[in-house]
């Protein structure tokens, strides 16, 4: 699959509808990083209010955590509501960063503008 001719306020890349579901989801990072992490590792996700935004109208107002096995992956944003039927679904193939000028670009897509990958500690 091709990445670079979506559109610049495109975050969340679904598997079409004729394709089987993906077997992991990639994290694409600002700095260009790509984190691959397989779905039968995601032991739970929320999604929740950024409390950062509270202080700050400029912040992402959304927050939501994916466990894996090893990691925990955190996407910042705007709608990640939005993300929650394709996660459960098994749909999504890719969550990119995107530039937060575009953010609004798409007011019924989910749009990401920072995603953190930390491992678990043992």
């Amino acid at each position: 699959m091709n990445l670079t001719t979506r559109t610049p306020s495109e975050s969340v890349i679904t598997a079409p509808a004729n394709d089987y579901s993906p077997i992991a989801i990639d994290f694409r990072d600002a700095t260009g990083r790509v984190y691959g992490f397989p779905y039968a590792h995601l032991l739970h996700y929320f999604l929740e209010k950024n409390p950062a935004s509270a202080h700050d109208p400029n912040v992402p107002p959304d927050r939501m955590v994916l466990s894996f096995s090893t990691h925990d992956v955190t996407l910042l944003g705007w709608r990640l509501s939005n993300v929650l039927l394709w996660l459960g679904l098994a749909r999504i193939s890719s969550i990119i960063v995107r530039d937060t000028r575009f953010a609004n670009m798409d007011k019924e897509k989910a749009y990401i503008s920072e995603i953190s990958v930390k491992a678990v500690e043992n």
